[in-house]
């Protein structure tokens, strides 16, 4: 499952992921127990290694579930157009490649 996480998230950037900025915005990894800890932990050892960068995803213990909103369930469905287009405004894809495919 991380390694499913790591390739559709940017662990590097700081200000949030791809057009949206901010601290709600940054990506988080949570963990229920100390043994998912450890593996979120290794986990990003291993990329840090790899790419020779910090990972600033961060890490959390889980606490509470928060539903999106309606209209954000199922928004690529829904809103298609919208969706790709913003998709492809903010090179969402294109970033990913260039740091997944080294």
């Amino acid at each position: 499952m991380l390694d499913n996480f790591w390739i559709n998230i940017d662990p590097f950037d700081a200000y949030g992921q791809f057009c949206d900025k901010g601290y709600s915005y940054r990506s988080v990894a949570f963990y229920q127990n100390s043994s998912e800890k450890n593996l979120i932990e290794k986990s990003i050892l291993k990329l840090e290694k790899k790419f020779n960068k910090k990972v600033v995803t961060y890490v959390r213990k889980f606490d509470k579930f928060f539903m999106a909103e309606t209209r954000h369930q199922n928004y690529y469905k829904e809103y298609l157009l919208n969706y790709v287009a913003y998709k492809k405004a903010c090179r969402r894809e294109e970033i990913l490649k260039r740091i997944w495919s080294k």
